[in-house]
């Protein structure tokens, strides 16, 4: 800053222009409601021409918002953060509203992560609400794992399941539906409070990713998208489930497939009050086989085999049986047997016996393969526990411990001052595991009893995939 003093006056010269100032056109006629800092690239300080940086703090009544933007070249806002009552500002311009509420934006690459978790919801939160409150979504999700396991018994009573199927209450998708509900409920106790108490927070006991609205979840691309899964996936709706393609959809499933509907309709507005399983091929083959097993075709009412315009074959290697009420007929190796135990009548205006004849069906063989699938190695988990005292919650350091799995032991070690045990990372981690605490007399069994993630034994462990395990004693 240069001062120079004349005989009649003074003058103050600097190098610093102001940042926003109030002007007579367009976009510059705003109020002096500006606030804030601004930086420019320093090979373009002189002439102002180049990239900048602003925080810009704008109080206009009723409209006030924070910007906070980086312009690689002048005016071309590369990323920006805005708050409030958005407003598109260029410069010292202050142009169209854009919304409200919170934008962030950038025509670069962009990353959100959150090492113990993350929360995208659109539901309402009060003022003082927990961060990672997650309780609409958890009560969908219990919702959720209610409708399921109501569903899988009522397959299971009905004989849908297969001979080596777990009953409902065990089936992997459905654990792991009430796991994650779970996984978003967990309280942590945080610091104490002015009544040297503990205040309990909203924590996730894994780095779980959930998304929760109320009103709906839309993800919509115009190319592709993928959905996959390591263990397992749920479907659920408690209305219905569309799944349209314009060309083709190709289900291939390992382990067998179980299609079942209870068939009871119970909304009365619905155009089709019909129930159970229709499937229908406007043009085109419908195809079933069996290539390896039986067929059955069962229903308690009537079996209705027709064709419109053409033919009906049936044909067997063997023979072929038709039966009711001790009556029979059967064909079997060119000779057909006919009988009944009470009246047999042949009515017809022409009855004629011929010679010999006969006529074959077109044979069918089925392919023989075998299924190669790729061997994936387990992932390897890390986990680390923490014991205290269940009573006043003080940590207990200097504790032996070891860690079994499948009766044998493969770590051991004491804890430390803050009643850490050692980070152990295993495969071992994928199978249950007990952890033993204590010394000769006493003991603490943590345990872990879900083949992809050890959950809570009586609501005293808090199990955190890659942190750390709470156990009370």
């Amino acid at each position: 800053m240069i001062i120079k003093f004349g005989p009649a006056r003074s003058r103050v010269a600097t190098a610093n222009a102001t940042s926003w100032f109030t002007g007579s056109e367009a976009g510059h006629n705003h109020a002096a409601t500006l606030s804030g800092i601004k930086t420019q690239q320093l090979a373009n300080s002189q002439d102002g021409t180049g990239g900048y940086n602003q925080l810009v703090f704008d109080d206009t009544a009723n409209q006030s918002r924070i910007s906070l933007q980086q312009h690689e070249a002048q005016h071309t806002g590369d990323s920006e953060l805005n708050l409030g009552q958005l407003t598109h500002q260029s410069d010292n311009q202050r142009l169209n509203p854009t919304g409200f509420g919170l934008e962030l934006k950038t025509r670069h690459s962009a990353a959100v992560r959150a090492g113990s978790g993350l929360l995208i919801s659109s539901d309402q939160q009060p003022v003082n609400g927990m961060q990672m409150d997650s309780r609409p979504a958890q009560a969908i999700i219990i919702r959720q794992h209610e409708l399921n396991t109501a569903l899988a018994q009522s397959a299971d009573t009905h004989q849908a399941k297969g001979a080596n199927d777990p009953t409902a209450d065990k089936l992997t998708a459905i654990k792991q539906l009430d796991h994650s509900q779970q996984v978003i409920s967990q309280q942590t106790s945080q610091r104490q409070n002015q009544d040297n108490g503990s205040n309990n927070i909203s924590t996730y006991s894994e780095p779980h990713l959930q998304l929760s609205s109320p009103a709906g979840i839309i993800a919509a691309t115009a190319t592709n998208a993928i959905v996959t899964a390591g263990n397992t996936s749920n479907l659920t709706a408690e209305q219905d489930i569309s799944v349209s393609s314009q060309a083709q959809q190709h289900h291939a499933v390992k382990d067998g497939i179980r299609l079942f509907t209870q068939g009871t309709a119970t909304d009365s507005t619905k155009p089709n009050q019909e129930t159970g399983i229709k499937l229908h091929a406007a043009q085109g083959k419908l195809s079933s086989q069996s290539q390896s097993g039986n067929t059955h075709i069962n229903a308690s009412k009537d079996v209705y085999i027709a064709s419109t315009e053409q033919t009906i074959t049936i044909a067997a290697p063997q023979h072929v049986l038709l039966t009711t009420g001790g009556g029979y007929i059967k064909l079997e190796g060119g000779n057909i047997e006919v009988h009944g135990p009470g009246v047999m009548a042949f009515k017809g205006s022409l009855t004629e016996l011929a010679g010999a004849g006969s006529a074959n069906a077109n044979s069918m063989s089925f392919p023989n393969g075998d299924l190669e699938l790729p061997q994936v190695e387990p992932a390897l988990r890390s986990l680390q526990w923490q014991l205290h005292s269940g009573l006043d919650g003080q940590l207990q350091g200097n504790v032996p411990y070891q860690i079994v799995s499948d009766g044998q032991v493969f770590a051991q070690g004491q804890t430390d001052a803050s009643g850490q045990t050692q980070r152990h990372t295993d495969e071992s981690f994928h199978q249950p595991v007990e952890v033993w605490f204590g010394e000769s007399g006493w003991s603490v069994l943590a345990e872990s009893v879900d083949e992809n993630t050890p959950v809570p034994l009586d609501d005293q462990l808090y199990d955190n995939d890659d942190d750390l395990q709470e156990v009370g004693i």
